[in-house]
């Protein structure tokens, strides 16, 4: 969500999705008791701007990393009276609260899953909302990733429990680490629906020798999915991805 930096627009955006999405997954979530915006342009309190966009939701908010303005983390929402949360937790999938990592030679914050079982009508199920490590750029394999990978396929190893696991995965499509999901029973519902680019025009690297068509990913397993897209409204460096 880059932190808010296209604020107005995203909260339209929203408020236009609420009236048919059930589950919210928020990456990249400022929180913050300051208002107002950096001179980056990024939202302290972007997590305070969702909460008035989505009435009649209740939300969980877990930081991995905090500074003298805001936390930073991932946020879950889920439509009251619709869906109901049995469980939620959030474990550490690479290093520790606040404490950035070495990966490639290159700086990482930690990261962490919202893991939730969930209750709607008579079906059961689990969702995972993840935001893999960025660096390095290329999106390629490093052994951080391949383990941040396995380690996420651990805690959703039931396979009795049907699971949707979602995110930015700073992953490429022909990685040893998106094809581990595969290996573990999931359907990759970007390759499945021949999905051209995750991303949007607002990425800095648009248009250039360095632009990345992937990134996010929602993968199923035990899961009958009626439609999955990827939407084209432009209110982020990520378009979102609609299952």
């Amino acid at each position: 969500m880059e932190n808010g930096r296209h604020h107005d627009g995203l909260m339209d955006f929203l408020q236009k999705q609420a009236v048919t999405v059930d589950i919210f997954c928020f990456q990249e979530v400022t929180s913050s008791s300051s208002s107002g915006t950096s001179s980056e342009g990024y939202c302290y309190d972007l997590l305070g701007s969702i909460i008035q966009a989505l009435p009649g939701f209740v939300g969980r908010f877990d930081a991995y990393a905090e500074n003298l303005d805001f936390k930073l983390g991932q946020a879950f929402f889920t439509r009251q009276g619709v869906v109901g949360v049995r469980s939620i937790e959030a474990p550490f999938i690479l290093g520790e609260y606040g404490k950035m990592m070495i990966d490639e030679g290159l700086q990482n914050w930690p990261t962490l899953m919202q893991l939730a079982d969930l209750e709607a009508g008579e079906m059961f199920f689990r969702t995972g909302n993840y935001h893999g490590i960025p660096l390095p750029g290329t999106k390629k394999d490093t052994a951080a990733r391949i383990e941040q990978s396995r380690r996420i396929i651990e805690l959703v190893r039931d396979r009795s429990i049907p699971t949707i696991v979602a995110g930015d995965f700073n992953l490429l499509p022909d990685t040893k680490s998106v094809a581990m999901f595969e290996e573990a029973g999931f359907r990759d519902l970007v390759r499945d629906f021949k999905v051209a680019t995750t991303r949007s025009s607002l990425s800095r690297f648009y248009g250039t020798p360095q632009q990345q068509n992937f990134a996010d990913y929602i993968f199923t397993r035990g899961i009958e999915v009626e439609d999955f897209e990827v939407l084209p409204d432009e209110v982020s460096d990520h378009l979102a991805l609609k299952l």
